[in-house]
């Protein structure tokens, strides 16, 4: 049979199950909360790097615009060159030549000049790209570590919170079980009680009607009430009936508060013996696998309840 500190454990433990499932809200919360964040985050990233993105389409349409100036330009000067040369009788001849070559190193040279300016500015856009996921990495581990931090702090919130509700319920369901062993014990006292005064009123009215017949078959015409002749022995049995009740309820004594014995207490069922008030030790002793209180005498002696007997037993 498991014991009350078995018991109480195993309520206890699966309180705290059920306590520490309530509580999940929190960390659920968090998890929703950090998610959000980072989804927050993230759209910032990507709506910046949209925007850098953007830039790509002017850069390029800007080079090919001036790309083709350029080469119209050329062709244009390349014309009017050919006619002038033409016309001094020359364009065939090396002045003619290296006119034109001139003409060519100049379109190259402007062609290389706006290449170059656009890829410098498609640099400048691909930094700007690599610097924000950049940002966007450090953001994303400092948020991380920051929902660490609190999911930690939460746990151990939670684990303290499970700890002390779980051993609130645990004293709350020890007490609960003595207190029932407390009332079973009561009111097995209470049962006793009523049994042996009964037995000693059985025995008293079998004496009485033993008493009756013997003075009705002494009595002379065997006629008459007992009750109509004063100091009859009528009136002594009703006497001593009185007497015996008191007796007996003396003999169990009272409780002031539910528990407690007070003024009556057996020494090992051989005798009543009269120690004053009764009071709780705060100490408690197992007898036969019950719990009992331990009850302290004004003389010092310490006594404890055995239900296999049903009698208060003395310490040594």
């Amino acid at each position: 049979m498991a014991t009350y500190n078995e018991l109480a454990t195993n309520y206890a433990n699966q309180k705290k199950q059920e306590y520490e499932q309530s509580l999940g809200y929190l960390t659920e919360g968090l998890n929703k909360q950090q998610t959000l964040d980072q989804t927050a985050l993230q759209q910032r990233y990507d709506n910046l790097l949209n925007q850098i993105n953007q830039q790509i389409t002017p850069v390029t349409e800007q080079y090919n615009k001036n790309a083709q100036a350029a080469y119209i330009n050329k062709m244009l000067s390349g014309q009017a060159l050919n006619t002038q040369l033409s016309q001094l009788g020359v364009d065939t001849q090396g002045f003619g030549v290296a006119q034109r070559l001139a003409n060519e190193t100049a379109y190259g040279q402007n062609l290389a000049g706006l290449q170059s300016s656009r890829d410098e500015s498609l640099r400048d856009i691909s930094n700007q790209a690599t610097n924000a996921m950049g940002e966007l990495t450090a953001e994303q581990t400092a948020l991380d570590s920051k929902y660490a931090g609190l999911l930690n702090d939460m746990n151990k919130y939670i684990q303290e919170q499970v700890l002390a509700y779980g051993e609130n319920e645990y004293a709350k369901y020890l007490e609960n079980l003595k207190y029932e062993e407390e009332l079973k014990q009561i009111a097995w006292e209470q049962a006793f009680k009523e049994k042996q005064l009964a037995e000693q009123i059985r025995q008293f009215n079998e004496q009485a009607a033993l008493e009756r017949a013997s003075l009705y078959s002494n009595s002379s015409g065997g006629g008459g009430s007992f009750d109509d002749v004063s100091g009859t022995p009528a009136q002594s049995t009703q006497k001593q009936f009185g007497k015996l009740v008191l007796a007996a309820q003396q003999k169990y004594g009272t409780f002031s508060n539910g528990y407690q014995p007070k003024g009556i207490i057996y020494d090992n069922g051989n005798k009543s013996v009269d120690y004053g008030k009764v009071t709780d030790s705060g100490a408690r002793q197992y007898v036969n696998g019950k719990l009992q209180t331990v009850w302290k005498t004004s003389n010092g002696q310490r006594w404890v309840w055995d239900g296999s007997i049903g009698q208060y037993i003395k310490l040594k």
